[in-house]
């Protein structure tokens, strides 16, 4: 059983240090990291190939494209990982320590097709800025891909960021799930929700093992016309998610798609309008 990171890194030269070391600092050394860096102008490439050069794990590729977006990076490092379970981080985002030990524990205990664990919204001077809310916090929860939807969207029980969820790289092959290229608002969401969609099993695990960084100069925190790309990002997945409730006539996901449909669709659509 081996674990792949995916890194999309794109000028994050004075990120992606604390992001390759909290992975080289893992207690549990089995795991591939891929890094890929997506046309980055400065030397965010350079640093990647020395920090994990200089280091004791073999398993890494540093891959070097075009600019394309980070959905393309994403997808691209799909293709290239050996892991049989895909984490996708960010180049300036971090985890805990013990994260790769704590997610092996339970893929052996039972193999899901995706695994969920808390995180924290911290500074890049590590203060925490938001904590996994108190209504999500929950204990190890095994669940269908069907329920843990139904959680997020409907009972806005769960939550999921990109680094805080593992998937059975299987699962997004036999399902063609790959990030929307040109999409870079609402593509994680997006990706999340159709994974979780066609998930057999899923678990939560009742720990903080990763770090979402808030960068003052990240393009999440910059306005942008673009940011309306949500929009059709949840009307994607609306109707991916219509359809698997007509054709098995699951009213599951017939609710879990109107929920979509009516709150994500405009809430995104005020959230960017007021930002």
């Amino acid at each position: 059983m081996l674990i792949s990171f995916i890194i999309p890194a794109f000028n994050v030269e004075k990120y992606i240090p604390v992001t390759l070391k909290s992975l080289l600092n893992q207690k549990e050394k089995h795991f591939e990291i891929i890094v890929i860096d997506d046309g980055s102008t400065d030397n965010t490439y350079s640093v990647a190939k020395t920090i994990l050069k200089n280091s004791q794990h073999k398993m890494y590729k540093i891959i070097k494209k075009n600019n394309g977006g980070v959905s393309s990076a994403r997808n691209l490092g799909i293709k290239e990982s050996s892991g049989d379970y895909i984490i996708f981080l960010d180049g300036d985002d971090y985890v805990s320590d013990k994260l790769i030990t704590v997610v092996y524990d339970h893929i052996y205990e039972q193999e899901a097709d995706v695994i969920l664990w808390k995180y924290n919204y911290v500074t890049e001077n590590n203060k925490i800025i938001w904590k996994y809310p108190h209504k999500y916090d929950v204990s190890l929860i095994r669940m269908t891909g069907k329920e843990a939807l139904y959680n997020i969207i409907v009972e806005n029980s769960m939550w999921i960021w990109t680094g805080s969820v593992i998937y059975k790289k299987k699962l997004l092959i036999d399902n063609c799930i790959q990030f929307t290229e040109g999409c870079i608002f609402g593509e994680d969401q997006e990706f999340t929700y159709k994974a979780l969609a066609k998930a057999s099993k899923v678990n939560f695990i009742n720990e903080t093992l990763s770090y979402y960084v808030k960068r003052d100069n990240s393009i999440s925190n910059r306005y942008s016309i673009d940011k309306f790309q949500v929009i059709q990002a949840m009307k994607r997945t609306y109707c991916y998610i219509k359809n698997i409730g007509e054709n098995k006539n699951d009213n599951y996901f017939k609710i879990i798609a109107e929920k979509i449909k009516i709150d994500k669709t405009i809430n995104n659509f005020f959230y960017v309008l007021n930002y």
